[in-house]
């Protein structure tokens, strides 16, 4: 074989690798990532949502344990999902980790506001810690999450709560307002990542909820016997942690094929879904932000 088609050759096996990776998205490998399981076990249904929520958070954590790239890595369901804690473990994260993740599983408050910090109005959004919703000190404000920030290192949070698709904004680097701008210090995520073409290739991704959350022993209405939404986010995060060549977007794609019976971008999930509280309609859906393509270290 020629010199000049041996290159032409291997330069195109080289070209057609990294097509590839940028497809499936290029994992971190370092060795020094780190991923936080927040839960509450208070204002849920029944106790069957608890006992869902707490065995999800074991499942998520075994599969973040089997991935065997996190360094830190902490389970905080009930007991240690407390406001202060989790300020402190953003900051943790931030000073000594290259890449972190977050799961929480709870519920919202009401949006606080309207603030004036910066000139304009705005309203900041605040999740419940173990202890409850009142007072304000029992609540995860998104500002002093902002206020943690230090490398930008969070690059996965999945929000499995009401309330909380608000993309929010960066006043400056010291005041932000909703969980996306304030855990990635940046405003302009693609709003559907999901959506062909829709990622942004940002390296951060935010999936949370419009609305009203699903529970996690609601049915999907699919199986037999019948899969439920916490089977689905369990199942996401199987694939999630078990390859790089699994990305946020096809861990998606393929918890919902098998717990909901259909893509992902078919489910209600997706496509949305009416709940109604006290006489009161809220549509409601899953939201993911920023860059679906990208996939969690291993």
């Amino acid at each position: 074989m020629k010199k000049n088609t041996a290159i032409t050759i291997g330069l195109m096996w080289l070209l057609l690798a990294f097509s590839f990776t940028q497809m499936i998205g290029v994992a971190i490998v370092n060795g020094n990532e780190a991923s936080i399981i927040w839960a509450v076990n208070h204002s849920y249904p029944n106790d069957y949502e608890t006992q869902a929520t707490n065995y999800t958070c074991e499942v998520i954590y075994d599969y973040f344990d089997d991935n065997g790239a996190y360094e830190r890595l902490e389970n905080n369901y009930v007991e240690a999902t407390e406001s202060s804690a989790f300020y402190a473990e953003v900051e943790n994260c931030e000073d000594n980790y290259s890449y972190a993740t977050v799961f929480y599983k709870g519920h919202s408050c009401l949006p606080w506001g309207p603030c004036y910090e910066g000139g304009s109005a705005h309203y900041h959004y605040r999740l419940a810690d173990n202890d409850g919703f009142e007072p304000e000190t029992n609540q995860i404000w998104d500002n002093w999450i902002h206020d943690k920030l230090n490398n930008l290192v969070h690059g996965f949070v999945f929000l499995w709560s009401c309330f909380d698709d608000e993309m929010g904004g960066v006043v400056n680097f010291d005041h932000a307002y909703g969980f996306p701008a304030s855990f990635f210090n940046r405003s302009d995520l693609s709003a559907d990542a999901y959506a062909y073409l829709g990622s942004d290739n940002s390296d951060v991704c935010y999936i949370g909820f419009t609305n009203v959350s699903k529970n996690f022993v609601e049915p999907t209405g699919y199986g037999d016997p019948e899969y439920n939404y916490g089977d689905f986010c369990r199942t996401f995060y199987g694939y999630a942690t078990s390859s790089s060549a699994y990305t946020i977007r096809l861990s998606l794609l393929y918890s919902s094929l098998i717990t909901i019976g259909c893509s992902y971008s078919l489910s209600d999930l997706y496509q949305g879904y009416n709940v109604t509280i006290n006489n009161v309609d809220y549509f409601s859906r899953q939201v993911v932000y920023g860059d679906a393509n990208e996939d969690l270290p291993d």
